[in-house]
């Protein structure tokens, strides 16, 4: 698997996972059953369909939200911008360990709490649309 492929976090690599999900939702016995009960594909198409492929994106969107943070650190330290990751530079450098700890710790705490956050919306989508 390409590790550079994880670390994208725009559309143009959500869109993809997106789409396949719901083709794949729109294909489910449930969805065959709705349209004979007469829904229409656009309730069914946000009831139904897009709550249940969520579920499988709200991790990889929120843990690509914790990568980016991490990832800051290149960006600022390359165009000299004064943020985390240029801190983190300046104190590898100057070999500031307590500082280094404290700095790894919270991207570390960061990528934690995003993780958790998904676990709640996959928990709180899954709770109220019933979805397993």
């Amino acid at each position: 698997m390409n590790p550079f492929r994880e670390a994208q976090c725009g559309a143009s690599f959500y869109t993809p996972l997106l789409m396949d999900a719901l083709e794949h939702e729109s294909n489910e016995d449930y969805a065959f059953y709705a349209r004979c009960r007469g829904l229409s594909e656009k309730r069914l198409l946000l009831c139904h369909f897009f709550p249940r492929a969520a579920m499988g994106l709200v991790p990889n969107f929120l843990q690509s939200i914790g990568l980016a943070l991490a990832n800051a650190t290149v960006i600022e330290s390359i165009f000299s911008i004064p943020g985390f990751g240029y801190l983190i530079v300046n104190h590898v450098l100057d070999r500031d360990t307590p500082m280094i700890h404290a700095e790894v710790f919270f991207l570390a705490l960061a990528i934690a709490l995003c993780n958790i956050v998904a676990d709640l919306v996959q928990w709180a989508i899954g709770r109220k649309k019933g979805v397993a």
